[in-house]
């Protein structure tokens, strides 16, 4: 069961087999409110998996190429 409030966002920066990106939700999957799933590359949740409330999951991370600068301005 998926609840209310819950947000995908993909991304079309980096292409899985054939160009195809991949969000696979197995059987019995419960996603609580709120809860936001980011991928740039693909993200597998399983069979039997519950998922809290207001749970962020993401396969990114930010750029630490300049250390100098602040992730959050």
């Amino acid at each position: 069961m998926i609840f209310d409030g819950v947000e995908l966002f993909l991304q079309e920066r980096v292409p899985h087999n054939d160009g195809e990106y991949q969000l696979i939700v197995g059987n019995n999957v419960g996603i609580g409110r709120d809860t936001c799933i980011g991928s740039d590359y693909g993200i597998v949740i399983e069979d039997n998996v519950q998922i809290a409330p207001r749970c962020h999951l993401t396969d990114r991370n930010h750029v630490y190429a300049d250390t100098s600068l602040p992730i959050v301005a």
